[in-house]
């Protein structure tokens, strides 16, 4: 099989690349790769190529949808490979080799895989560790293997590897933690707006992250009074919408403020964009999610690099863990000598 197309590959994550699929020729069973969160998944391709070459099955599992899957776009791209498909409405894998889907679809699906990847960091991560070894081994057959791809260990058994920096060679970003006794239902702290007006000040795009439609409500209605006067570009959108129109129109915005419970349908890849997690020690936030921002920003050049901020009323044990998660990727791949500041 052709695998060319895989030059965007950093020289750390070929290495990579090579000791997964080492490992997937051993016996040993599970696998934990190790990484920042929106890291590339390119990394799998060896592996899944080697195994198809090899008449096994392959299942892809990953909360992305399929026009972003990297690996797909690659498939697409850069080789004349055809025998996938990524499930939709039918959870039917016509007989051929390599299946992508989400979770939901995986837990209807009867076929039962060689190989089952489970992709943790390239989309907003919703289920918990017991829940992905949960779905891995219903999906997988009697002599298969697991791979997850995650920010932590998810198996604590077998190995792991760790890759402690992305593609780009830059820090990923660390939080910034503000408590406040201020209730955040009702207003906001002078603190917060006196760094959205900075941030639009500077030309950069806020996106205001919520646990739940209730406090959209009421975090728009004062972002609105506070913020009209500070920029036009003003939007709110609920996961319970379903609104293609305006996720659209809110694609187009480089600039202003948007106010969710739902960041991957609003979000665009932009390195400067500062993102603010309002209630940030609700329970709806556990550290994966925490992590998961600060690997949505970021990694533009020193002086435009978005920014992460964590506004609760006191510092949880999530969102310690997910500072302590960041600052320890960050000091590894700065000992191996892995970033480009």
């Amino acid at each position: 099989m052709n695998i060319n197309g895989l030059d965007s590959l950093s020289i750390e994550e070929i290495k990579t690349s090579n000791i997964i699929l080492s490992w997937s020729l051993e016996k040993k069973i599970f696998l934990s790769v190790v990484a920042p969160p929106y890291n590339s998944n390119l990394i799998f391709v060896k592996t899944i190529m080697q195994y198809i070459s090899m008449g096994k099955k392959v299942l892809y599992i990953t909360g992305e949808c399929e026009r972003d899957i990297q690996i797909i776009r690659y498939f697409k791209y850069n080789t004349k490979f055809t025998q996938y498909t990524y499930l939709k409405n039918s959870v039917d894998s016509s007989n051929l080799p390599l299946i992508f889907c989400n979770y939901k679809k995986a837990i209807l699906i009867k076929d039962r895989f060689d190989l089952v990847i489970y992709d943790d960091i390239r989309s907003y991560p919703l289920y918990s560790k017991y829940e992905i070894i949960d779905i891995m081994n219903k999906c997988c057959n009697k002599y298969g293997k697991l791979i997850s791809y995650s920010i932590d260990d998810i198996f604590n058994k077998g190995k792991a590897i760790l890759l402690p920096v992305k593609y780009n060679k830059r820090p990923l970003v660390e939080p910034r933690i503000i408590t406040t006794r201020i209730d955040i239902n009702k207003d906001m702290p002078f603190v917060v707006y006196e760094y959205i007006k900075w941030s639009i000040n500077i030309g950069r795009r806020i996106t205001i992250m919520l646990p739940d439609n209730i406090s959209i409500f009421n975090v728009t209605s004062y972002v609105f009074k506070y913020c009209e006067t500070l920029t036009h570009n003003i939007m709110y959108y609920s996961k319970y919408e379903d609104n293609v129109n305006k996720i659209n129109e809110i694609h187009k915005f480089n600039q202003g403020i948007i106010i969710t419970n739902d960041f991957d349908s609003v979000s665009i890849d932009n390195s400067s964009m500062n993102i603010i997690v309002l209630f940030a020690d609700n329970s709806e936030f556990d550290y994966k999610k925490l992590v998961y921002f600060c690997g949505r920003t970021g990694e533009g050049d020193i002086g435009d690099r978005g920014e992460v901020i964590f506004l609760a009323r006191e510092e949880s044990y999530e969102i310690e863990k997910a500072k302590s998660i960041t600052r320890n990727f960050n000091k590894k791949a700065w000992e191996d000598g892995l970033l480009s500041l």
